[in-house]
Parts: structure tokens; sequence; C-alpha cells
């Protein structure tokens, strides 16, 4: 069985954020329910499951990066500055 390292601490500079823009945008990720449903009915040795897991993630990927830069955008940011602030806050970035 591999064993598997805990991910080393994010070295991206520490950015000063602003307290009303700390909490970063409320970003929900969409992807095609029916897509999800039919990766499940599939089984995990279906030939075609990892392709569409990837189709999913990058729907999803897609998504937040749209989010992200209409966010910035609201808040008077460049996108550089809004993935800065954000980065090292959210788990899931592309």
């Amino acid at each position: 069985m591999a064993e598997f390292k805990a991910a080393e601490p994010d070295s991206a500079p520490v950015v000063d954020v602003p307290e009303e823009l700390a909490g970063g945008p409320d970003i929900r990720l969409f992807c095609d329910p029916d897509l999800l449903r039919q990766i499940d009915r599939m089984g995990s040795s279906h030939p075609n499951r990892r392709e569409l897991m990837g189709e999913v993630m990058l729907s999803a990927r897609q998504n937040w990066a749209r989010a992200i830069v209409r966010w910035a955008g609201d808040m008077g940011l460049s996108t550089f500055e809004a993935r800065t602030m954000i980065s090292g806050r959210m788990a899931f970035w592309p």
C-alpha cells in the first residue's frame, strides 16, 4: 500500500487582507448533476470513469476561476490581488 505524506505548508507570501475581504468570495462550484449520477452508476472499474471525473473537475475549476474574476471586479481588486488573498485560505484552488 502506498504511503502518503502531508503537503508542505503554502510558501506563498503572506498578504495583508482587509477585514471586509478576509472571508473571500462566496463561491459555489456547480457540476452537472446528471453527469455525476452517470459516474456513480458506472462503478469504480468502468474505463470512462476517470475521463468523466476529469470533465467534472475541469468544469468546477472553470466556475471557480470565473467567480474569482467577478469577485475581484466587485471589490475593486486586480485578479492577481484577489488570487493572492484567497490562495492560502481556500482548500480548492485551481
